[in-house]
């Protein structure tokens, strides 16, 4: 009984506290570029705009990953609400770069190292959630590619109005996307921690992939129901 209660009590702690094991998002500091991430609502952007306006880029760059766009929006060729919302904030289009074919955090980082190394930079701030950024850390660690031990990443939270890491736990919503990034934290340390390094990382995923999807939509499913 004595045993089960300190477990309990552990536990609880731990999950009050993941928002801030999550949460490792740094003051920005000047860098070469901005990038903003994809995903996320509207407050990633606008952060990152905020950023740009007070001259955080030396290079006066800021880059765009992902597509936000519906699937019905990329049949009529749609403009990606982003770049909307950096055409009213007056932020001019020679100084964008927006990568649409990211479709993970995984392609982001490494289509932000192959920018950086390609175009002589080596300093990058990265905006995203704050809860996310103990995952892009750990990716920009892991995932390495030629010529990048000089790259730096600032990982920079945007101000979200939904979501506190610290008080996570009081809003169905919180709970949830505070779960589900943990768990992409786990499987991003048994992907890129321990199957890549054996050399195995493919042959897992070639067999578990339908596992793999049938599980995310059970999980979408439970959301769902959980969040109504």
């Amino acid at each position: 009984m004595f045993i089960a209660l300190i477990l309990i009590v552990l536990f609880l702690v731990f999950f009050l506290n993941l928002g801030n094991f999550l949460d490792i998002a740094k003051e920005p500091v000047k860098s070469d570029v901005i990038i903003c991430f994809g995903g996320g609502e509207e407050e990633r952007i606008a952060k990152a705009i905020e950023l740009y306006k007070s001259s955080y880029s030396n290079k006066n760059i800021l880059i765009l990953t992902g597509d936000h766009r519906s699937r019905e929006e990329r049949k009529v060729n749609a403009i990606d609400n982003r770049l909307k919302y950096l055409e009213n904030n007056n932020i001019d289009n020679n100084n964008i770069i927006h990568k649409r074919d990211t479709k993970s955090t995984k392609g982001d980082v490494l289509y932000a190292k192959e920018y950086m190394i390609s175009n002589g930079y080596t300093s990058a701030i990265i905006v995203s959630d704050p809860y996310h950024s103990r995952r892009i850390q750990y990716l920009t660690d892991v995932l390495n590619i030629d010529n990048d031990s000089n790259l730096s990443f600032n990982i920079v939270g945007a101000d979200l109005k939904w979501l506190n890491s610290r008080t996570f736990y009081l809003t169905k919503i919180g709970q949830v996307t505070i779960i589900d990034e943990f768990i992409k934290l786990l499987g991003s340390y048994m992907a890129y921690g321990i199957l890549e390094k054996l050399g195995i990382l493919e042959i897992v995923k070639e067999h578990t992939n339908p596992i793999y999807l049938r599980a995310k939509h059970i999980i979408k499913k439970v959301r769902q129901y959980y969040l109504r």
